[in-house]
């Protein structure tokens, strides 16, 4: 397990990834 200090510097990078990837692929599928 990462320590509770890095956990907070790094979940929250995923977490952004992972929203930016959904709202693109929901950009597409109403442009198409």
């Amino acid at each position: 397990m990462l320590p509770i200090s890095l956990r907070a510097d790094i979940e929250p990078v995923f977490n952004t990834e992972e929203m930016e990837e959904t709202t693109g692929n929901a950009e597409i599928d109403q442009t198409n």
